[in-house]
């Protein structure tokens, strides 16, 4: 199983979700009110992410296929906090596959879901590349929201959206 141009990005953006504390120049994000958002934006470094395939089953994209990866996140030039990404394949008809993430950030912990193909499905919007932020601890808990990463190949853009 190869990692693809589309799917290291992934990996390591997920590293998006991560890095919370650090965002748009700021040194703090505080919790949003209910009726706000809060956007906190990142660069993943593409040189200091750690990665490793492991082929379950048939060699090649096959159901059970994991993709594990773990990210640095940037602000500002300077390290933000990590992303751990874990992304299984599930469908080998469209190269399918589910990703869970877990980001370590000052303020907290960041979690976040995602399930995407890289063939395209008739008759379906596949829209923007995006996870699912599904909890958080310490400033973080509770929370909820969206976060989506850059395909770019180093200094990926990772972008926050908050909501309580």
């Amino acid at each position: 199983m190869s990692i693809s141009r589309r799917t290291a990005p992934l990996l390591v953006a997920v590293a998006a979700v991560a890095t919370l504390s650090a965002c748009s120049g700021t040194s703090e994000a505080q919790p949003a009110d209910e009726d706000e958002s809060t956007t906190l934006t990142f660069t993943m470094d593409g040189e200091g992410g750690d990665y490793n395939q492991v082929d379950a089953g048939k060699q090649g994209v096959s159901i059970g296929g994991h993709h594990l990866a773990a990210m640095t996140l940037e602000s500002d030039g300077k390290i933000a906090g990590r992303l751990l990404m874990d992304c299984t394949v599930a469908d080998p008809t469209y190269e399918g596959q589910t990703c869970s993430g877990h980001a370590l950030v000052e303020g907290g912990t960041l979690a976040f879901e995602n399930v995407g193909v890289h063939k395209p499905i008739p008759g379906v919007d596949h829209g923007a590349e995006a996870y699912a932020v599904t909890g958080g601890t310490g400033e973080y808990a509770g929370a909820s929201g969206e976060m989506t990463v850059g395909q770019e190949e180093s200094d990926a853009p990772v972008t926050i959206t908050l909501t309580h």
